[in-house]
């Protein structure tokens, strides 16, 4: 879940953006949010390497896009990219960084500060992750690395770091460190770190949350939110959703059990908002959305739901389903973030193969 950008109304001059990975292109949609009419704008972006390990992480403004291409996991490359006034990407790239073991990666939601994870294998094959620093050119979008390394990881044969994201004023980072060792258990530990906003540079991991699972009674699915921690915990067959402080720890704020909300105890997997307080449960027949009332500690259902798998605009006014059925599809909702209603807009139809949506707001 990232974690950037206040939740403000929609300002003048502002442009909701959606980019789709069709095949081995990306292509740019404007969204209208009075109408939710989606335009297709510009000319495709040409993707490189394999189409799975594709990923897109646009600026908090949108004036620049990154792209991270490779073969193969061991050697991606990162361009950088500026965008037209619709956000389409332009061509050629300014800059490109790479072939190297870059795993993950994250821009701070000021602009100005950008991190990735990389890594490399010792004597015994073992992976050795890090976390590396670049300052961010406000003008070109191109990056500058920081000689000095942001976080080393100890040695391991099955635990790689993922970004969660940041507090909106980009004070601090969260990242897990998620292991999968071969007897099918699974676990992952939890951390912030300050972010010095001067330099970019990580202050001491502070560990927030841990879960250990054995893969057959108990299982955890964790999301971050600015709003509150969710966890869809499962225990001896019993499905709960685990709300706590967004800083973590060992007691929830509540416990939704199906005694509370029935899709509680019945969701397979989660998604949420940005925020944190909308949760987008997963049941057979589509994903029904529900609200976090944290002043009563509750779970509440909304009444509404969508069939498609969803994916946020950074303002959380804009709510796009991905159709990866016999159809592929992205239907264009709008979302109330005062009572998590969802109005119809648009269907934008993906010819295969549809691979992945990405969504940002340009400035």
């Amino acid at each position: 879940m990232i974690l950037t950008g206040l939740l403000t109304s929609i300002a003048f001059g502002q442009t909701e953006v959606l980019y789709v990975q069709q095949n081995s292109s990306l292509l740019t949609y404007n969204i209208d949010p009075a109408t939710l009419q989606a335009t297709l704008v510009g000319n495709p972006l040409p993707l490189s390497g394999t189409a799975a390990y594709v990923q897109v992480f646009p600026a908090p403004n949108d004036h620049f896009v990154y792209v991270l291409t490779g073969s193969q996991l061991n050697q991606m490359s990162l361009s950088v990219y500026a965008t037209d006034g619709s956000g389409v990407p332009q061509q050629p790239a300014a800059q490109t960084l790479g072939p190297a073991a870059i795993s993950g990666f994250t821009i701070d939601p000021n602009g100005k500060f950008a991190y990735w994870t990389q890594y490399k294998t010792n004597s015994q094959y073992e992976y050795l992750y890090a976390i590396r620093l670049f300052t961010v050119n406000s003008s070109t979008g191109r990056l500058t690395e920081s000689p000095a390394v942001q976080v080393n990881f100890a040695p391991s044969f099955y635990c790689a770091p993922i970004f969660d994201g940041f507090r909106p004023n980009g004070s601090e980072i969260q990242y897990h460190l998620f292991c999968t060792p071969p007897d099918n258990s699974l676990s992952a530990t939890y951390f912030q770190s300050s972010v010095n906003q001067q330099t970019g540079q990580l202050g001491a991991a502070q560990q927030i949350f841990a879960y250990s699972d054995n893969g057959s009674t108990s299982s955890d699915e964790v999301r971050l939110g600015y709003r509150s921690l969710n966890d869809l915990n499962m225990l001896d067959s019993t499905i709960s959703v685990k709300v706590y402080p967004p800083q973590g720890g060992q007691t929830p704020l509540l416990d939704c059990t199906s005694a509370m909300l029935a899709a509680c105890g019945e969701a397979s997997q989660f998604w949420q908002d940005v925020s944190g307080q909308y949760l987008l449960l997963a049941l057979s027949n589509g994903f029904d959305i529900a609200r976090i009332d944290y002043a009563a500690s509750q779970i509440t259902d909304t009444g509404y739901s969508i069939p498609e798998q969803p994916y946020f605009s950074p303002d959380d006014s804009i709510l796009y389903g991905a159709g990866y059925g016999l159809t592929t599809y992205v239907q264009v909702y709008g979302f109330n973030r005062s009572t998590g209603a969802v109005t119809t807009g648009a269907q934008i139809e993906v010819t295969p193969t549809f691979w992945n949506t990405f969504t940002t707001v340009r400035k």
